[in-house]
């Protein structure tokens, strides 16, 4: 003997109704359903003190970002803020800085620690307004990374970056 259950029934079907209806809701138009792939970057307003990043890939296409300074802010704050690293896998980077005396830019290299995203302890620079973060992705294999450590100072010149 069957016995059919109304209630049950009602149930399942409510249930996949609210299921579909919010599914649909949650979907963008016009871009994937993950979101941008490229992370976003917070921008300074208008008017207010910033730093800038050049930021160039390896096709070689320029982005300018401009993010808010805070006192006291870093050069791996502002990497950070940008969220450089989860752009690039390796990167080259230099700060340059005007000189108030000439009113030229001075450029300084930026160094990072040795399989790690962070910057060298000498190289976290103190940041001042209107600096200039430069950021060049690299494309080199651990391969052409091992004989450039391996020869030392002559590795930087066999073999440039």
């Amino acid at each position: 003997m069957k016995r059919k259950s109304v209630p049950g029934v009602f149930l399942i079907v409510a249930g996949l109704m609210i299921s579909a209806c919010s599914g649909c809701t949650s979907l963008k138009i016009g871009k994937s359903m993950f979101g941008d792939r490229a992370p976003q970057v917070p921008t300074a307003a208008e008017g207010t003190p910033a730093v800038g990043l050049r930021l160039v890939a390896l096709n070689g296409k320029v982005q300018k970002v401009k993010i808010p300074y805070r006192d006291g802010m870093l050069v791996h704050d502002a990497l950070e803020q940008a969220e450089v690293f989860k752009r690039f896998k390796k990167v080259k980077i230099s700060l340059r800085r005007i000189v108030p005396e000439t009113q030229k830019l001075a450029k300084m290299q930026v160094n990072l620690e040795k399989g790690r995203k962070e910057v060298a302890l000498g190289s976290d620079y103190a940041l001042f307004e209107r600096d200039i973060l430069e950021v060049t992705e690299e494309n080199s294999d651990w391969g052409t990374d091992m004989l450039r450590s391996a020869l030392g100072p002559i590795g930087t010149v066999v073999l440039p970056e």
